[in-house]
């Protein structure tokens, strides 16, 4: 299973950063998000069992995922989902609570 304390771990360092209140909550829910994602669909449940294909995988299921009124999700919030996955990358493993850093794999797409 997922390791919870390394998800709290990343909304504290976001309010040390100053984030907003809103944005945290937001990152911690698509951080939630992309969890879930993986342990459902790619049968992976922590975080050191995470490949580049896994987010690979999530980013595309994110353009086939629909969101309100059955649309699917704007460019617009597939890049604020991967956005967060990138943050959440970035800042884990300066604090070294992960042992990869997929931050510069992640790209956001331009809308």
């Amino acid at each position: 299973m997922f390791d919870e304390i390394t998800l709290h771990q990343f909304r504290e360092k976001l309010e040390l950063k100053g984030y907003a209140g809103r944005t945290i909550e937001e990152y911690f829910d698509y951080i939630r998000l992309f969890m879930r994602y993986l342990d459902e669909h790619e049968g992976v449940t922590s975080f050191d069992s995470i490949e580049p294909e896994h987010i690979n995988a999530f980013h595309a299921h994110l353009h086939y995922t629909t969101g309100k009124k059955d649309r699917s999700l704007s460019i617009g919030s597939v890049r604020l989902r991967l956005a967060a996955l990138k943050t959440f990358y970035r800042l884990m493993y300066e604090e070294e609570l992960l042992s990869q850093n997929y931050a510069p794999f992640i790209v956001l797409p331009h809308e």
